[in-house]
This record gives C-alpha cells, sequence and structure tokens, in this order.
C-alpha cells in the first residue's frame, strides 16, 4: 500500500495458491475486498493486482490482509510524521485602547505586564479584585428579560420603570440598549 505522500506498508502472507475457477471473479472479489476501507482515514483510488495467474484466495483472508496493510500503513505513517512547532514571538504592537476598566478582566501581573507592554496607560483591575463594586455592570447579554416576557417596545426604555433582580446577597439593576438590543445587569 501506498499514500499519497509516498509512504508505504508492505505485507507478505504466505497462503496456498489454489487456482481461481472463474478468473475475472476471482479478481473482482480482491479488488473489493481490499478497497473496503470503511471507517479508515484512507480511499483506494488506484489498485493493481498482478499475479502470475488468478488465485482464489478466501474473502476472510483478503479482510484480514487489508486490515493489518492498513495498520502497517499507518504505523509507517506516525515514524515519518514530523511535528511541526509553532512559538509565539513577543512584540510590541500597539493595543487598540490606552484604558481599559474593569470589564478587560485584568486579574494578575502577567496580565497586565502584557497590556503595559502594548501601550495601555490606565488598568482598572478584574471586577473581582476589586473593593467597591456597587452600580458596576456584572453582565451584558442579548438575552433580554423584556423581550422574553413581551414587553419589548422596540424603543429606548430610559424612561420606563426600572427592573431588578434579587439573590440571596446581592440587588441587580437591569439595563436596556434596545439599539443594539442588549440587556445589562448592575450591581445595586
Amino acid at each position: 500500500m501506498e499514500d499519497e505522500d509516498g509512504i508505504k506498508g508492505k505485507l507478505v502472507r504466505v497462503c496456498e495458491k489454489n487456482p481461481a475457477k472463474n478468473k475475472i471473479q476471482a479478481e473482482e472479489t480482491v479488488r473489493r475486498q481490499f478497497t473496503k476501507l470503511g471507517d479508515s482515514n484512507f480511499v483506494c483510488e488506484e489498485m493493481d493486482v498482478v499475479w502470475s495467474q488468478p488465485y482464489f484466495l478466501p474473502v476472510s483472508l483478503c479482510n484480514e490482509m487489508r486490515r493489518e496493510g492498513i495498520h502497517l500503513l499507518e504505523q509507517e505513517r506516525l515514524k515519518l510524521y514530523i511535528k511541526q512547532r509553532s512559538s509565539i514571538q513577543p512584540n510590541n504592537e500597539p493595543y487598540p485602547e490606552k484604558q481599559l476598566d474593569y470589564s478587560a478582566n485584568i486579574a494578575n501581573r502577567k496580565a497586565e505586564a502584557f497590556y503595559c507592554r502594548h501601550g495601555v496607560i490606565k488598568i482598572e483591575k478584574a471586577f473581582e479584585l476589586q473593593k467597591e463594586t456597587q452600580g458596576k455592570t456584572v453582565m451584558t447579554m442579548k438575552h433580554c428579560l423584556r423581550f422574553q416576557y413581551g414587553l419589548c417596545t422596540g424603543k429606548n426604555l430610559s424612561n420606563a420603570e426600572p427592573l431588578f433582580m434579587q439573590d440571596a446577597k446581592n440587588r441587580y439593576r437591569l439595563e436596556f440598549d434596545c439599539d443594539v438590543c442588549q440587556m445589562r445587569v448592575l450591581l445595586e
């Protein structure tokens, strides 16, 4: 067997040679069984059956040789596989913004050093590292409770009655930006 990369696998099997009674059917059987590659990673594009005369080969032998041949070819491919390695080269390309707030989620020194290297001047710590979080947006999402409950008018609702959510510890105010179809959850 040979794949598209020129990698070859050779399987030799000693078996009894019985001349085929039906020469055409013998070759068709060999072709059909050896080209059934099923769940393997291979497709048979060409097959040459070379023999001094057509022989009868049992289907079970053809199937066994096909499976072993595929396994052998896969093993040869693995031996010759060259793993490609890539590396990230640090650079100093400027970051598009000079100031980042808590929503950039900068929670450690390495992240902070990265943004400084790229020209960010003012960096606010991540939300969970801040002492004062009241009034800050906890989440921004496309899922809108006004829409879900049939209260959406498709217009900005700055003068509409505010909506709130509450858990065991905190109360959250919901803000709606209908122009971009977003809902923000702010810690009260």
